[in-house]
């Protein structure tokens, strides 16, 4: 093998084996980065997602809890009605039987409000007179023997039509019975079976064993087919002996029609229920509804085989809820699909609101943002790649043309090739020949400008994913954005003082800017709630240097971005977070964005508190400076820096930060 030869395989060996592990290297760290950011933004929206998915339940249980509050006081004010009626005279009024609103005997109305639910989801208006009460008698009861307490029943009509609030809260049906067996209705209508007693229903029985208002489970309604709840409380006659029940039928579609579609973003996908659970762990489903149903469209049916609940998972969530009187949010099974439960009790008879949503639906908007952030990293990949083999290729053909003896130019392109394969970009090889070694030279020396493009091509990407990503957390954070901006102006105004040269100050305001952007990683609940934190939630905020830092570590050449994002919550005595760093082991410009952090916090608006005067600031500062928490001399430096701006008439600008030029 010729001189020339072995000089040849020489020179590729030095200056493509170092290229091509840089290449590989870098290719990695892109596909790495691209699945950590893709992977905690997925993480953060479905936090959003669940918690959102929380809220809503949430909300709709106070709404109820909040219309049967009004109901129970609602069907107090009946029973004085009822029980003043019973200790009337009889035969005032002639009553209406259920069987004369069927024979069309009463003048009724068509009602928009009751409306009777037929096969295959349609409905159509009940008859019903809003002027007379439909009294029904039980099996084996006689009317003679009643017909006093049913001209009393009767003459309720005007007390009912006082006290309905149909539209408001959802009533359907006003109604007494007695324990004769006697029962009357408002609006009256018919429609009633002939078997229908009302003193075997379960709130009969309930709120005759019970003093005050009672909740019934959701129940079918004879007259309308939909599911309803009653509320019922037991009266008295003059003797102040019990003689019946009154009550009030409340529709369940009307309190909650429309709530599965309130969620937005999830389109068709979302299904609410009323849900009863026994104590043996048996689910059933006392109504549903779908987005878009129409109100009656509630699946009235109780379908006891409805929910599958094997492992008794599901009814461990549900009790789980009541117990602690909270939305609960369980992953379970529903309809084949992985689903998400919210679940939270209504009553306090085991019935609850239930609503259910595809994981797969609840994701999509996550995992799409997942694969933009990893096909933006792919394709940079791929053009860092494609550079790395044209440069390749160059070097080789360059390398064959420029192989002569090897000297001392030889050694030295020897040790540029190695201190660029070490990461000295900007080493060059200094052969001032007009041979091939000179030609050999030039062209290791644009290699080493090609890489340095490429790397600053890379770093590009970096930043470009560092401004989405800081748009993303605008959005989600309007505070962090003015505050990062304020960080900034704070930062450079102390660099200034410190005397730092014009690359550092850049350095120093761009780590400044970005130094909070981990947030995007702490839950919306936790980064906007409108009061301090409780230490729970302190602890996962005090996450977010430890994530902006690791977003931000591939920045090759600005790796004191991440250390500023790292560490500017440490504190000089070592008492801070997240490793407890002190003294000089702190960089210099996480201590100076440590400081200005601190008085943006100090002098800035928060969701919970206006910013404090900057005269009580700075004493705060000032009483810190040998306190441990920051350099004194840095302290000290910045507290004259504010005091000077003061005095030459500039205390505003020093206080807000100058907003107006600090928005980065």
């Amino acid at each position: 093998m010729s001189i020339r030869t072995r000089l040849l395989v020489l020179l590729l060996a030095l200056a493509l084996l170092p290229m091509a592990l840089l290449g590989g290297y870098t290719l990695r760290s892109l596909a790495v980065l691209g699945e950590r950011v893709g992977g905690e933004a997925r993480e953060a929206l479905l936090a959003g997602e669940l918690a959102r998915l929380r809220a809503k339940v949430a909300d709709a249980v106070v709404i109820y809890g909040r219309q049967t509050e009004a109901l129970e006081h609602l069907v107090s004010d009946q029973a004085m009605l009822a029980e003043a009626a019973l200790a009337a005279p009889g035969g005032a009024v002639a009553g209406h039987f259920a069987s004369d609103f069927d024979a069309g005997r009463i003048p009724t109305t068509r009602s928009e409000i009751h409306q009777r639910l037929l096969e295959g989801g349609a409905a159509e208006p009940i008859a019903v007179s809003l002027t007379a009460v439909a009294l029904h008698a039980a099996p084996g009861v006689s009317r003679e023997a009643t017909a006093a307490d049913a001209s009393r029943l009767a003459g309720l009509a005007p007390g009912y039509a006082r006290l309905a609030r149909l539209d408001e809260l959802g009533v359907l049906w006003h109604y007494t019975s007695l324990q004769s067996g006697l029962h009357s209705a408002y609006p009256g209508h018919g429609g009633y079976p002939e078997a229908f007693d009302p003193r075997e229903r379960p709130w009969y029985r309930e709120a005759l064993a019970k003093e005050g208002p009672i909740w019934s489970v959701p129940f079918v309604d004879v007259a309308t087919r939909t599911v309803v709840s009653s509320v019922a409380q037991a009266i008295r006659g003059p003797d102040g002996e019990i003689r019946g029940v009154t009550g009030i039928d409340v529709s369940a579609p009307r309190i909650f029609h429309g709530f599965s579609t309130k969620i937005e973003g999830w389109g068709e996908a979302g299904e609410a229920m009323i849900v009863r659970v026994y104590d043996d762990g048996r689910l059933e489903v006392r109504g549903s509804e779908r987005p878009g149903a129409r109100p009656q469209a509630w699946q009235a049916s109780v379908q006891q085989d409805r929910l599958s609940d094997p492992r008794g998972e599901l009814a461990a969530a549900f009790t789980q809820a009541g117990a602690q009187g909270v939305p609960e949010l369980v992953r379970h099974t529903h309809g084949g699909a992985d689903s998400l439960w919210a679940m939270a009790p209504i009553l306090d008879r085991g019935a609850y609101l239930a609503v259910v949503v595809p994981v797969a639906t609840v994701l999509r908007t996550a995992e799409g943002l997942e694969g933009v952030v990893a096909q933006s990293f792919r394709a940079h990949g791929v053009g860092l790649a494609f550079g790395l083999l044209c440069v390749a290729l160059g070097v080789i053909a360059l390398a064959s043309w420029t192989a002569g003896g090897f000297t001392s130019p030889l050694r030295q392109l020897s040790e540029t090739a190695v201190s660029i394969a070490d990461g000295d970009f900007s080493s060059r090889a200094r052969v001032h020949r007009r041979d091939e070694l000179g030609s050999l030279a030039d062209s290791v020396n644009q290699m080493a400008d090609s890489i340095e493009k490429l790397l600053e091509a890379q770093e590009q990407a970096y930043l470009q994913a560092l401004k989405s990503l800081t748009r993303a957390l605008q959005k989600k954070d309007r505070y962090t954005a003015g505050h990062s901006g304020r960080v900034k102006h704070y930062s450079l105004k102390l660099g200034e003082r410190l005397g730092l040269d014009a690359a550092t100050l850049d350095l120093l305001g761009r780590g400044a800017l970005v130094h909070d952007i981990g947030k995007i990683g702490i839950p919306d609940a936790v980064l906007n709630k409108p009061a301090p934190l409780d230490d729970d939630e302190y602890a996962v905020m005090q996450q977010h240097p430890t994530f902006t830092a690791a977003i931000m570590r591939p920045l090759m050449r600005f790796r004191a971005f991440a250390e500023i994002a790292a560490w500017h919550h440490e504190r000089w005595d070592g008492g801070g977070y997240p490793d407890g760093l002190a003294g000089e082991e702190i960089p210099l410009l996480a201590r100076v964005v440590a400081i200005a952090d601190a008085w943006d916090a100090m002098t800035g608006d928060r969701i919970y508190r206006k910013g404090m005067p900057v005269e009580k600031a700075l004493g705060i500062l000032e009483a810190e400076a040998d306190g441990g928490q920051f350099e004194p001399q840095l302290i000290r430096l910045f507290t004259a820096m504010v005091r000077e701006e003061i005095a030459a008439g500039d205390g505003d600008k020093a206080a807000r930060g100058a907003r107006s030029d600090a928005s980065g």
